[in-house]
């Protein structure tokens, strides 16, 4: 039993590290604690969900096309709705919190209150010394970490990736150098949208998607991000495995009711010794 919990923490973990990366790339460069992030995860899985059972569409191109489009979701968030309060951090977080709660209330009115689940992208499983591996859960573990690496190879092997970098450390110093910094904060916030849509359709295939799923990203994303790090893509990877041990195990092992209450624990007590985060280092997106 313990080998089939170390699995299902690993995997879940993975996936939570995945939404984490996302939303370390938007606060990386735009240093805002983007309260819409839960938002376009919700409604990332529901795209999913409505490109699939109306429009009949296989698994991955109805995920393709749902991150298309709220990466132009996260690119009109930020001209809009964002840029106007480059200035005001409070009236940014107020205007992303806006957005959070009308879009809660919108998909509600809209698409109901009753759960829906993502039909499967795999059917089938793979039994290994008695742990069970069903092939949809193996393959989104899969995409998370082809693609986690892809993000960091991206930042730290391109041109764009690093001047990504130097934005994310100094508008200031940037704009002297010429940098667009402008085109990049949209990037980012569009990027990590579509990030944030992805990771919702592959969460989505396994839990139930439904109004509270913004809820659970957000508070979820926000609680790793800072126990590995604000601005760490591999603290973002260390912080989801560690929240996803914390709830699989501790749900099986020492209550399933305050499973989601766990993670909260282990933030305090990192915190009181990484003040930090385990690899804090300033907000660098890297």
């Amino acid at each position: 039993m313990f080998s089939q919990q170390l699995f299902n923490s690993v995997q879940l973990g993975m996936l939570f590290a995945f939404a984490g990366v996302g939303l370390t790339l938007i606060f990386g460069v735009l240093k805002l604690a983007d309260f819409a992030y839960g938002s376009t995860f919700m409604l990332g899985g529901y795209a999913t969900y409505e490109f699939i059972t109306k429009w009949h569409m296989p698994f991955v191109l109805a995920a393709i096309l749902s991150v298309l489009l709220l990466t132009l979701v996260g690119f009109v968030l930020e001209r809009l709705l964002l840029a106007p309060f480059r200035n005001s951090p409070d009236a940014q977080l107020i205007s992303g919190l806006a957005v959070y709660l009308l879009i809660k209330a919108a998909s509600t009115i809209w698409l109901g209150s009753n759960p829906e689940t993502i039909p499967t992208v795999a059917h089938g499983l793979v039994k290994i010394g008695g742990v069970i591996m069903p092939y949809d859960r193996l393959i989104s573990m899969g995409v998370a970490i082809v693609l986690i690496v892809a993000v960091w190879l991206f930042l730290k092997a391109t041109h764009i990736g690093r001047l990504t970098r130097a934005v994310s450390e100094s508008r200031t110093r940037a704009r002297l150098l010429g940098v667009p910094v402008a085109a990049f904060e949209i990037g980012a916030m569009g990027i990590g949208s579509g990030i944030s849509a992805l990771a919702g359709s592959l969460l989505g295939s396994i839990f139930a998607v439904q109004p509270g799923f913004d809820d659970y990203a957000l508070f979820t994303s926000f609680v790793l991000i800072v126990l590995g790090g604000l601005g760490s893509i591999w603290g973002a990877v260390i912080g989801g495995i560690i929240i996803g041990a914390t709830q699989v195990l501790g749900g099986a092992y020492i209550s399933s009711q305050y499973a989601t209450g766990f993670p909260f624990v282990i933030l305090i007590l990192i915190l009181l010794v990484r003040p930090n985060g385990l690899l804090g280092k300033g907000g660098r997106v890297a």
